[in-house]
């Protein structure tokens, strides 16, 4: 806004240097009726600019979050599939919205820092501090934590160092829970286009995208003067719009035929039928999901999956990410290969199903401990194909031979299978024969592809014939390239 009115005075105020006897002086050349229009607008954004200058007081200048890369890394926290609404708008910086804040994040060697560029209603800036150490679950110390579980596992000992503040995140269990459903059958960038058109579609704006560039740009980063400062800022955040997530009440205006003409295909049947399962739960639906923080996990998961389009694996992402459960283990395919390579080496060859599910998550929880999701989320984040280069060789999942083998065939996958339907158990079936880190996206209406009908005539004759899996597309061909992992 402020921006805008200096824009505004340079346009309609052009002033003219006259130079006499003595010295300068500035002749305006506006006219007393636009210089009248001019201060009138001026006295209307009078109070705004008031109002903003004191909202913004506080978070036009870096902020620091007390946070060391031992206990918050955010390469590790925030692109890793735990919340799909961050982008990442500079150098080791992302831009995203926590309640009903717009905040910018960036990594320093020795601390995170951030800024509140824009608050929505109710958001007050005295709370930001606390509303982001609760939301990056800053109240656990990390670096114990490790140490604990290096000491009972060599190969979370070994993995540590190149995975630093890999931190579980306390979101707001509502947000959570429509993100997982979103995420089924599905991949990364995907999911993040049905949450933004979600909250584009049924949310409230909090930041124009007109308003992005100057927001952002009136914030000074360390010692650069002023304006050298608004430049990279406004090089470096994209012109962008942010909205709070939708609450239920304002979802409860989306169609399940809306939502399948925005491409969220079957998952819209249950997003509408969640909706309004949990309007219809006494007391509101917002507050039974808190109350899912209070109970034992088993209890909490069991709850969630009475929920249209809510399983095991999309029930423990929850329950891991946003209800406090912190031994809760999301089972895909990533976790369940390292733990047949691992942990539970007699479970190789078993076809994916709730009871191998509870078996690998009870065999986490016997090594790691009560804090075990948080364990495994370091373990999970090294089988990426973004993040396994960090490691040397043999530490790569499969070791050099597998690794060197499965580097081509991995780039292009997407990353995740779900194991609530026979079509998918049979393509996961041989993915894991095949020993691939390869993941099949959900194909809805009517882009059917050869390898989905190849599938389900396997599914139908018991017969599998993935052989062209990782080949230049002749006979398998996967719906997108990601660059980042799969959800957790």
């Amino acid at each position: 806004m402020a921006a805008w009115y200096s824009h505004l005075h340079r346009t309609l105020a052009r002033p003219c240097l006259r130079t006499g006897p003595s010295k300068p002086y500035i002749l305006f050349s506006t006219s007393s009726l636009v210089c009248q229009r001019l201060h009138t607008a001026q006295h209307k954004l009078g109070m705004a600019l008031a109002t903003a200058t004191s909202a913004s007081a506080h978070s036009v200048v870096w902020q620091s979050l007390g946070a060391a890369p031992a206990e918050l890394t955010l390469d590790f926290t925030l692109p890793t599939g735990q919340s799909f609404r961050w982008r990442q708008t500079g150098q080791a910086e992302f831009t995203g919205v926590v309640d009903n804040r717009v905040v910018k994040v960036q990594q320093t060697p020795s601390d995170v820092r951030y800024q509140v560029i824009a608050r929505g209603d109710s958001a007050a800036c005295s709370e930001d501090a606390a509303v982001l150490r609760n939301y990056f679950n800053l109240q656990a110390c990390l670096e114990e934590l490790s140490q604990e579980w290096s000491s009972r596992d060599s190969r979370y000992k070994s993995l540590h160092s190149y995975f630093p503040g890999a931190r579980v995140l306390r979101q707001d269990p509502v947000e959570c829970l429509f993100e997982f459903i979103c995420s089924s059958n599905n991949h990364i960038s995907r999911i993040f286009g049905m949450v933004e058109r979600l909250c584009r579609d049924y949310g409230t704006p909090i930041l124009h995208a007109s308003m992005n560039q100057a927001s952002t740009a009136a914030a000074p980063v360390g010692g650069k003067d002023t304006v050298a400062a608004a430049e990279e800022e406004q090089k470096a955040v994209p012109d962008l719009a942010f909205y709070s997530f939708p609450t239920l009440e304002q979802l409860s205006a989306a169609s399940e035929a809306a939502l399948r003409a925005e491409g969220f295909g079957y998952r819209a049947k249950f997003i509408t039928g969640t909706v309004q399962a949990l309007l219809a739960k006494p007391g509101g639906g917002r507050q039974w999901l808190y109350n899912l923080r209070n109970v034992p996990y088993k209890e909490a998961s069991e709850a969630l999956c009475e929920l249209p389009g809510i399983g095991p694996k999309v029930a423990a992402c929850i329950c891991l990410f946003a209800l406090d459960k912190h031994e809760a283990i999301p089972v895909d395919t990533h976790v369940w290969q390292l733990a047949v390579r691992y942990y539970t080496p007699h479970l190789k060859g078993k076809t994916m199903n709730k009871k191998i599910m509870v078996a690998v998550e009870d065999a986490f929880i016997e090594r790691f401990g009560p804090w075990a999701g948080w364990a495994h989320n370091t373990l999970f984040i090294s089988e990426l194909a973004t993040q396994r280069e960090r490691l040397p060789e043999h530490l790569r999942p499969g070791g050099k031979s597998k690794a060197s083998k499965s580097r081509t065939a991995a780039k292009g996958s997407t990353e995740e299978v779900s194991d609530q339907t026979e079509i998918m158990k049979v393509e996961q079936a041989a993915v894991q024969k095949h020993g691939l880190n390869v993941g099949v996206d959900a194909v809805d209406g009517n882009t059917k592809s050869r390898p989905v009908k190849r599938a389900r005539r396997g599914a139908k004759h018991k017969k599998t014939d993935l052989r062209g899996i990782g080949n230049n597309g002749n006979t398998w061909q996967l719906h997108k390239i990601i660059k980042h992992g799969c959800c957790s």
